[in-house]
């Protein structure tokens, strides 16, 4: 079942604050430019911008973990399109904006490190 947002708020016409949650895990993302609402189902991969640090790990599970309040996130999670990219963390996917390593496969499990996550749509 794809993530829905969980709850809104707003700073602006069209400018808010979302958290996304699936089964298992949520998130704070930036959206701009929105007009959704509670419980909407989000379909489309969240963006990863300024993303940092990804590596392969192992022996861990797909998480997504906010820090410091903000929107930074670290996050695990499993390789679905290597060229696109697109991490999937449960039903969230989210797209980086840097390109995976070279000995980074589909299926692996990554580490990195997100300032923001954008709903564009």
């Amino acid at each position: 079942m794809p993530p829905y947002i969980h709850s809104i708020a707003w700073a602006s016409e069209g400018v808010a604050t979302l958290i996304v949650r699936n089964d298992t895990h949520s998130c704070v993302v930036f959206a701009h430019p929105f007009d959704g609402s509670v419980d909407d189902r989000i379909r489309e991969p969240l963006i990863g911008f300024n993303a940092q640090g990804i590596v392969a790990v192992e022996g861990t599970v797909p998480q997504l973990l906010q820090v410091g309040g903000g929107f930074v996130h670290e996050v695990i999670g499993c390789v679905v399109d290597r060229l696109r990219p697109l991490i999937r963390v449960g039903s969230i996917l989210i797209e980086p904006d840097i390109p995976l390593p070279g000995d980074v496969a589909e299926g692996i499990l990554v580490w990195f490190r997100v300032q923001r996550l954008d709903h564009m749509g």
